[in-house]
């Protein structure tokens, strides 16, 4: 099982790499300001209107959080998404064959994760409404890996410590 320091030493490291992708996938450029929407607490229904459009298909694995991630995995590992939005890297990492879970505190988002999956012909990954600021309704060490992309930066350090918590008690590594 990771401990709370390697987890820490690998968010830290591809921390500047999801960042880079997520300002560059999300940048509101019509607003003079040039405020990134990232930085606002948006909320589910607000987190919708940014991941609720048309997913179009996916067949390779492009982004290289997946491409790290696949590193990471094994033939057989499952694998949850902690705030899933679009789900595009899970929709890679289930293009390179690995059981991808997906979870949201949004119906709606997870519904349309589902869709991007669909349409793109991947097995149908599960779907788990939750707020991961909550204990999670899963039991001890359940997944191979437990990630989030774009997801954390969204609470202060000590809020942090609980969510790290749950997601290593999920984790068998």
């Amino acid at each position: 099982m990771y401990s709370a320091k390697i987890m820490k030493k690998y968010l830290a490291k591809f921390k500047k790499k999801l960042k880079q992708y997520f300002i560059k996938t999300f940048w509101n450029k019509d607003k003079k300001d040039n405020k990134n929407i990232l930085n606002t607490q948006l909320g589910a229904k607000g987190w919708e209107n940014v991941y609720l459009s048309n997913p179009e298909p996916l067949s390779v694995v492009k982004s290289e959080v997946a491409k790290e991630l696949i590193k990471l995995s094994t033939p057989s590992a499952k694998f949850i998404e902690m705030g899933c939005g679009s789900a595009n890297i899970s929709a890679e990492l289930a293009i390179a064959g690995i059981s991808v879970s997906l979870c949201d505190f949004s119906l709606p988002i997870l519904k349309q994760a589902r869709k991007l999956f669909k349409i793109s012909e991947l097995p149908k990954p599960k779907a788990i409404l939750m707020d991961i600021s909550k204990k999670l309704p899963l039991s001890e060490d359940v997944f191979d890996i437990v990630w989030s992309s774009g997801v954390l930066e969204h609470w202060e350090d000590v809020e942090l410590i609980p969510i790290l918590s749950e997601m290593k008690r999920i984790s068998r590594k």
